[in-house]
């Protein structure tokens, strides 16, 4: 087996200053790598009447560190900017036969809302966006209720935000 031959960096083209080489010093600091962030939510329960709709509160930070300012945990933001996973859990209760309840998740300044429709909220329906956002921009967990006769009460059941890049 033959070894390796050693890398070398250059700054423009080859006939410029030597970098780095591989084995030896270098001058060139790279930056560490990105190590991600992941926080786990919860929150509280919230009755929505028939026909209405209402934001979730992100009452609990479970794991990691807070990704966002939760001073009003009903609006929600992200306090850096960064490229951003979601993974969103809302349950909620069981429902008159034939009524359904639409859930969403949105960054107004970002992106539109995803919605779900689930007749069966009981066991739970999860949405996943990947997105970038930065600080300030509010994250909302939406529910509309169209459950045909009485107000039903929803909560983010497990929300995972990973800050997968800066």
């Amino acid at each position: 087996m033959t070894p390796l031959s050693p890398i070398k960096l250059f700054r423009g083209d080859a006939d410029d200053e030597l970098v780095e080489s591989f084995g030896g010093f270098t001058d060139l600091q790279l930056p560490p790598p990105f190590v991600p962030q992941e926080a786990r939510y919860t929150g509280a329960v919230t009755a929505i009447p028939n026909g209405g709709n209402a934001l979730l509160p992100w009452t609990t930070l479970v794991f990691g560190p807070d990704l966002l300012d939760r001073t009003n945990v009903t609006l929600p933001t992200f306090l850096t900017d960064g490229l951003y996973s979601l993974t969103c859990g809302v349950a909620g209760e069981a429902l008159t036969p034939g009524g359904y309840c639409r859930i969403g998740v949105q960054a107004p300044a970002v992106f539109a809302v995803f919605y779900t429709s689930t007749d069966r909220p009981e066991y739970g329906d999860v949405l996943t966006a990947v997105f970038r956002a930065g600080p300030g921009v509010q994250l909302d967990v939406v529910v509309e209720n169209h459950d045909g006769a009485s107000a039903r009460s929803f909560s983010i059941d497990r929300a995972i935000l990973v800050k997968i890049a800066d």
